[in-house]
């Protein structure tokens, strides 16, 4: 098997190609995912550990198509949810109405809980999404580390695993009504 397309990077996108981004001063940032709009915008989401907080914060940013940032995606091009202390962000998932939905783990009440995170279309934390713009899995034995986002219908699935124990994981599912609340039927 051979392939014979050239591969090479695109000297006008950003710098030279390349799009070195700071989100957080100072922070160690990692991009986890990326995504493009129908209008060829891009989405970045990740999480952003902060030395001085001693602390991760999930963010998403947006991204002309030249690799600018977009400055009317939350007035910046980035949001970073520092009301979510000890959050990692895993998985994002764009709605046919843009908006915009990261997914990942949040430690909170002493336990690790799957979290969605739902943002308007531009780039503000959705407050019509439970209230908080965020929802997470229950309160329930085991710790639970959401990994990965789709999307049913107007649900929202978040998949990943419990930790039941160090040597004992099991898989888990949860459904997020478009309201933010847990699916309990």
């Amino acid at each position: 098997m051979s392939f014979s397309q050239s591969v090479q990077i695109d000297s006008t996108y950003a710098l030279n190609g390349i799009n070195k981004l700071q989100i957080v001063n100072g922070a160690d940032d990692q991009a986890l995912l990326s995504a493009v709009q129908t209008d060829g915008k891009i989405l970045v989401c990740g999480s952003s550990y902060s030395p001085s907080a001693n602390n991760t914060y999930p963010f998403v940013s947006r991204y002309l198509k030249n690799g600018d940032l977009d400055s009317t995606f939350n007035t910046t091009g980035i949001n970073v949810l520092s009301t979510l202390p000890s959050c990692l962000a895993y998985s994002m998932v764009i709605q046919n109405d843009g908006k915009i939905i990261i997914a990942g783990q949040n430690f909170y009440q002493g336990r690790v809980r799957g979290i969605v995170i739902r943002f308007t279309s531009d780039g503000n934390l959705d407050t019509s999404f439970n209230s908080t713009g965020y929802s997470r899995t229950l309160n329930i034995s085991g710790s639970y580390y959401g990994r990965s986002v789709t999307l049913q219908n107007n649900n929202i699935i978040l998949a990943g695993y419990i930790e039941r124990t160090t040597s004992n994981s099991d898989f888990f599912a949860a459904r997020f009504l478009s309201s933010g609340s847990i699916d309990s039927t």
